[in-house]
């Protein structure tokens, strides 16, 4: 059954959070982020706070993979092209954790954001670079490539302008950045016994995310329309 990838759409989001829900279960940065059961509201939630991040930040570029035989979105990932110096007051902003008023998801929204925006902040800051925010395949077809395919196009983005790529990685996607060329730099551990009775579906006991980097591959060119 053979993959394609393209641009995501507006039209594709209901697909895209059933596979986002699907995929991070077990995720406490799931949760924390996007609270509530694996239900038709909470994902159109989600899809509503995707939607509007995707109107208001050009940056973003959603790719999909496809399976060509069934037309079905089997993976999703959304890659951040800064082609241009930005200023601090647009990279270095506090995001309000306003989805949830409970004091326990809220705390751990906080404290996922402090850590994972902290580390985006030492080491790419507002310089040119390309960010993979999200990478997502849904469970039944993982091992198929497809993350892969969007991790390539990135590299290949990145090549293309002459940037350096950053990410945070779980300690199962690993070793899909390392075969394409990232290097560690840093890891933050939550610990989600902290908490009183943790964070949700999975999140219990101490959770690693590693901050990974490629660097540039040939001298920045970037064209006025990239």
């Amino acid at each position: 059954m053979p993959l394609s990838i393209e641009y995501a759409s507006e039209s594709d989001m209901e697909r895209l959070m059933e596979v986002q829900f699907a995929a991070m279960a077990q995720e406490p940065y799931h949760h924390v982020l996007f609270p509530g059961p694996n239900t038709s509201l909470a994902r159109a939630q989600a899809g509503a706070r995707t939607l509007a991040d995707w109107k208001n930040d050009p940056s973003e570029k959603v790719l999909k993979v496809i399976d060509t035989e069934t037309s079905e979105i089997v993976s999703f990932g959304k890659w951040n092209v800064y082609t241009h110096e930005r200023p601090r007051s647009e990279w270095d902003q506090h995001m309000d954790v306003n989805w949830t008023d409970d004091p326990v998801l809220k705390s751990g929204a906080e404290t996922y954001l402090e850590k994972i925006h902290g580390m985006r902040h030492k080491y790419a800051s507002g310089q040119p670079h390309l960010l993979l925010n999200i990478m997502i395949t849904d469970p039944p077809h993982q091992r198929r490539g497809a993350a892969s395919m969007i991790v390539k196009w990135g590299c290949e983005k990145a090549d293309e302008l002459g940037l350096p790529a950053y990410l945070e990685a779980t300690a199962a996607g690993l070793p899909i950045y390392l075969k394409e060329g990232f290097e560690k730099l840093d890891e933050v551990i939550i610990d989600c016994d902290a908490w009183p009775g943790g964070l949700g579906p999975g999140g219990t006991g101490k959770h690693r995310y590693a901050m990974l980097y490629r660097p540039a591959r040939r001298t920045s060119h970037i064209p006025d329309d990239a």
